[in-house]
């Protein structure tokens, strides 16, 4: 195992990056609209609430850039709190699953090469042997760190309340989450992104067509763009930010899987 002081560099801030952590709360109706096409701000967001609170799951796909540094997702978050998927950063995939409350993380070659490259104390031997090899949070100090610095990106209830809240000190809390190291001593390098999807100052745009079906648009001053469902509940189905922290991301709704903890952990 590796010494304490390893750092795992998975600057994770994506999620401050994505315009989708940008919705601000209110307290509105949770009930939705029939059509969720020219909504104002607060009954969108009231509409998407409720969609979250009956949804069972979602699945997370995209890519992100924030100071320099790209992300790409593809999580499935089911809602009983399971979880698998990847996150990919620095040009290493990091394969994740979530399973009855631990978090299992493949250490993948590039992965570790990742973490070497951080503490020169990480020795190729050491990367010859852990590499490919998974990682649990039950009985690993690295295995509960890496699960620790996942936490706001692997969790149904986690993503999506984040994505709610949308004030600046929520969503700079939830990618400070997904950035830590696993060092004790490192700090977090997420802050809020500017280029985010604000229901609060999104203005409805009519009606387009993705993925085969009409959706309602909702667009902000600075060029970032929200599509949701036009009809039933108010599930967002693409989010796009502009800027240095920009990104486009998709959202595939109530399609849970079953999750299946890896065999040698």
């Amino acid at each position: 195992m590796f010494p304490p002081r390893t750092k795992v560099l998975i600057a994770v801030p994506a999620l401050a990056a994505l315009g989708v952590l940008g919705l601000a709360g209110c307290s509105s109706s949770t009930t939705p609209a029939t059509s969720n096409v020219g909504l104002s701000d607060t009954k969108l967001l009231a509409a998407f609430k409720a969609a979250v609170a009956s949804g069972t799951a979602v699945h997370v796909s995209g890519a992100l850039s924030s100071s320099g540094s790209s992300t790409t997702l593809d999580l499935q978050l089911n809602k009983d709190g399971s979880a698998s998927g990847e996150i990919g950063e620095g040009g290493a995939t990091i394969p994740v699953k979530v399973v009855n409350g631990v978090t299992y993380t493949e250490l993948t070659a590039a992965f570790l090469n990742l973490m070497a490259a951080s503490d020169k104390s990480i020795t190729a031997a050491e990367i010859s042997t852990m590499q490919n090899q998974w990682v649990s949070s039950s009985d690993s100090t690295l295995g509960q760190s890496l699960a620790s610095s996942f936490e706001g990106l692997t969790s149904y209830d986690t993503f999506t309340s984040t994505m709610e809240k949308g004030d600046s000190t929520s969503t700079a809390s939830a990618s400070a989450s997904a950035s830590a190291t696993a060092s004790a001593s490192a700090s977090a390098s997420g802050t809020a992104g500017s280029g985010g999807v604000d229901l609060t100052k999104m203005t409805a745009d009519g009606t387009t067509t993705f993925n085969g079906a009409t959706v309602a648009v909702y667009k902000d001053a600075d060029g970032s763009t929200a599509y949701f469902a036009a009809s039933g509940p108010a599930y967002l189905l693409k989010a796009t930010s502009t800027g240095s922290d920009g990104g486009s991301m998709t959202f595939t709704w109530n399609q849970p899987t079953t999750v299946v903890a890896p065999s040698a952990a």
